[in-house]
């Protein structure tokens, strides 16, 4: 960690403590600012250790933004440099299956090669051979990409001890309920217990929960000008066990259907979120599920719901949408958003979006930039991130 005298002053205050925040402190912790950082529960409790555990290569997005796709391919190859403890063993790759032998295959491929994401052709007969209950007549043509199922809880772990070596203070079990404000600056948190914890700035880490702190507009807009606009949305997911194959797969064309096996179960998504409002909860909606098991059971034919133990979840997850994004739900690019720039009454206060959690390597070296350029602390030597390819 870099020593930088005259840094004491300004202390970051983070308030969430997913993969995230945690990444986020110790890009700061690196760049030799103190760092305190808080989770009102167990660290990882939110979407960090809720999610598919699906290691994004870029290939689904390709065709949609080739620069998030780069940006995806490069996120997992730091992933695995930073913790490969976290890969569920048994795997090589994802199987991109395409179902329709109307789609445009080429297209995809002539996408991956310029992204410069690895693929290969893998002949159908393998992919019967590690699902042999699939539906032979439902898949024509598949390839694997580099995708890779993970346990986001060792990742987690792994960064927070990253982060606690490198001398952040983490304080689980902190509720943080308002900002201590000096005439238009942020200068630190108040606990739930009265607690006034002073900081440079504060970096709102924690999705949803970050609105009921940031509300300077009720329609959740970042200022009137901005270019993002803070937009809730849901997903469901479905957990089937004892799981139904090893092998990652997703279904091209039908939607990006996916599957995402882990040890005790499989994890099917249908990459489909919706916007809904900020009072909704995580309340599972019985129709997605029901749309999702009469997906697998057209994949797989002899899948039974009594032969299985089946679970559902839904999730609100919170994303900066810009101003160019068509879709909510697309994946936005890493987002870190300097409050003070819409709306010139708060200063020092943050706001930081993964966009898809597999990038969140990239969004953490955005926070550090973000940060110093703010504290005209750009000299500082660069060190490299713990999670760096190693060539």
């Amino acid at each position: 960690m870099t020593k930088v005298p005259g840094l004491t002053k300004n202390r970051v205050l983070i308030i969430g403590g997913g993969i995230a925040g945690l990444s986020a402190s110790v890009r700061l912790a690196q760049a030799g600012l103190p760092v305190t950082l808080f989770e009102e529960s167990t660290l990882g409790h939110g979407a960090s250790t809720r999610n598919q555990g699906w290691l994004h290569s870029g290939g689904w997005f390709a065709k949609e933004n080739i620069h998030l796709a780069s940006r995806c391919y490069k996120s997992l190859q730091q992933t695995i440099q930073c913790c490969p403890d976290c890969l569920e063993p048994q795997q090589q790759g994802m199987a991109y299956l395409f179902s329709n032998p109307d789609t445009d295959v080429s297209s995809w491929l002539t996408t991956w090669e310029n992204v410069g994401i690895p693929f290969k052709k893998l002949p159908v007969e393998e992919i019967f051979e590690q699902i042999p209950r699939l539906d032979k007549s439902q898949i024509y043509d598949s390839y694997l990409l580099p995708d890779r199922s993970i346990r986001p809880e060792i990742l987690l772990n792994q960064i927070a001890i990253t982060a606690e070596n490198l001398g952040v203070e983490i304080r689980t079990q902190t509720h943080i309920s308002g900002f201590l404000k000096e005439n238009c600056s942020i200068t630190g948190v108040v606990t739930g217990s009265g607690e006034e914890i002073p900081g440079r700035a504060v970096v709102l880490a924690c999705g949803a929960a970050g609105t009921s702190l940031w509300s300077c507009s009720r329609e959740f807009h970042v200022g009137e000008q901005s270019e993002f606009t803070w937009v809730a949305l849901k997903s469901h997911l479905v957990s089937v066990s004892p799981g139904l194959s090893n092998l990652p797969f997703c279904v091209v064309d039908r939607g990006g259907f996916n599957h995402i096996p882990h040890a005790a179960d499989s994890i099917f998504g249908n990459n489909r979120w919706k916007t809904v409002p900020y009072s909704i909860g995580p309340d599972v909606d019985p129709d997605e599920i029901e749309q999702t098991l009469q997906t697998i059971k057209q994949l797989i034919p002899t899948f039974s719901r009594k032969e299985h133990k089946i679970n559902s979840w839904s999730g609100i997850s919170t994303q900066a949408m810009h101003v160019d994004q068509i879709e909510p739900g697309q994946a936005p690019l890493p987002t870190v958003i300097d409050h003070s720039l819409e709306s010139p009454s708060i200063q020092n206060l943050f706001s930081i979006f993964p966009g898809r959690a597999t990038l969140w390597p990239q969004l953490a070296e955005e926070t550090r930039n973000t940060i110093l350029e703010k504290f005209k602390l750009t000299d500082i030597p660069s060190e490299d991130p713990p999670w760096d390819i190693q060539e």
